[in-house]
């Protein structure tokens, strides 16, 4: 029987997402996992009755645990299936693309490949800062979510795939540290083009540089 949504989704949207879903189905009881030691509790328990959601969520989900859940997981990724993977935003604002989005997908254990069944797109002006950028894609997510929202309160959500393809090449947490190493010999504009794209970090890297044997960090921009 259907009975749990676990939203893998940071603490600011939870309670906006919950109502969402109670509003259309106040039995359910839905349950918020935001790291690590949140997914090996869920390993430990049945999730016969369960489904997962995420919402812009960085977290991986084992295939150990997907195989078990019982009514399915869905993904809300924050960017367009042309960039699947780590930090959409950053990369494609480096490639200096002129649309983006968001995408809800059927979780799988590759991340971000799983059959689509939902896009948000919007076209992105020339001078876009990444800021501005990741504003708009998670806006898009929302819509994305409401979207989805009617389906995943039902037993049997029954989506219809869009026949659309995840890009081919999919962002890594290795591949944005890559492209935070600068050197001496780069030309100022693709140094400019990283710091605009990359400056804000993951989490993890910042736009550096080695000089003598130490490495130089980009200071974390200061906004008001």
């Amino acid at each position: 029987m259907f009975e749990r949504i676990v939203l893998l989704c940071g603490e600011t949207e939870f309670p906006y997402l919950v109502v969402d879903f109670t509003r259309r189905d106040p039995s359910l009881v839905i349950e918020r996992v935001d790291d690590t030691a949140g997914l090996e509790r869920l390993a430990g328990e049945d999730l016969a009755g369960t489904r997962l959601v995420g919402f812009c969520a960085s977290l991986v989900v084992p295939a150990a645990i997907l195989d078990r859940v019982g009514y399915g997981a869905f993904n809300i990724h924050p960017g367009p299936p042309e960039y699947p993977g780590w930090m959409p935003s950053a990369f494609a604002l480096y490639q200096g693309t002129q649309r983006f989005g968001a995408t809800g997908h059927v979780m799988i254990a590759p991340v971000d490949a799983g059959p689509i069944v939902a896009v948000e797109r919007f076209d992105v002006p020339p001078g876009t800062t990444r800021e501005a950028l990741d504003t708009e894609a998670f806006g898009a997510a929302v819509r994305v979510f409401r979207f989805m929202v009617d389906r995943l309160v039902r037993p049997e959500p029954a989506f219809v795939p869009l026949g659309i393809a995840w890009g081919p090449r999919k962002s890594t947490r290795r591949a944005y540290a890559e492209a935070c190493r600068l050197t001496l010999d780069m030309p100022a504009d693709e140094i400019d083009r990283r710091v605009a794209a990359f400056g804000d970090g993951d989490g993890f890297s910042r736009p550096n540089i080695l000089l003598h044997g130490h490495r130089f960090e980009l200071p974390a921009p200061q906004r008001d």
